[in-house]
């Protein structure tokens, strides 16, 4: 197995412990991350569950505060997840995954999309699970690579052709 994969497999843990954090996290407050020019801005939020990707433009350079801004605070019971009824949604799935887009009142456009965070906790988990699947151990007096059993040749496996170490050909 290749260092790249372990290096892909460790940062998708690490995302996928984060994640389901942030998850748990959502279920009692809500919590916003911007990034905020004079005419766009790229956000995510997430509150019960569900994280929300916006991408907003200001056709007239009125937006918000340029900058990273943060902030997080316990729910008020008046933000849900953006309705499937709600006017701007362009496509959804069920209630879970949402599509949306409208103008905004500054003279430009707003796009959202709403997903439930579970299939991301999943996702983040494949490449670690495959991962130590293909990592097994073999037992004592069995070929490393393959596993086959070296009583009958311990100088080379025959079923991969694998040399253990110290022996020379």
């Amino acid at each position: 197995m290749s260092r790249g994969f372990l290096f892909l497999a460790i940062v998708s843990a690490l995302l996928g412990v984060l994640v389901t954090v942030a998850w748990i996290h959502s279920y009692g407050h809500l919590d916003n991350f911007d990034l905020n020019a004079t005419t766009w801005s790229v956000g995510t939020s997430s509150s019960f569950g569900h994280v929300r990707f916006d991408f907003a433009t200001w056709d007239n350079g009125r937006g918000n505060e340029p900058g990273i801004h943060f902030d997080s605070g316990r729910h008020n019971d008046d933000f849900l997840p953006i309705s499937p009824n709600h006017p701007a949604v362009v496509w959804h799935a069920g209630s879970s995954l949402i599509y949306d887009h409208a103008a905004n009142r500054l003279g430009g456009h707003w796009w959202g999309l709403t997903v439930p965070v579970w299939p991301i906790v999943i996702l983040t988990a494949v490449a670690p699970t495959v991962w130590l699947r293909r990592r097994r151990r073999h037992p004592a007096g069995h070929c490393p690579t393959c596993g086959y059993d070296l009583r009958a040749t311990p100088d080379r496996c025959p079923e991969c052709g694998h040399a253990p170490a110290g022996v020379t050909s």
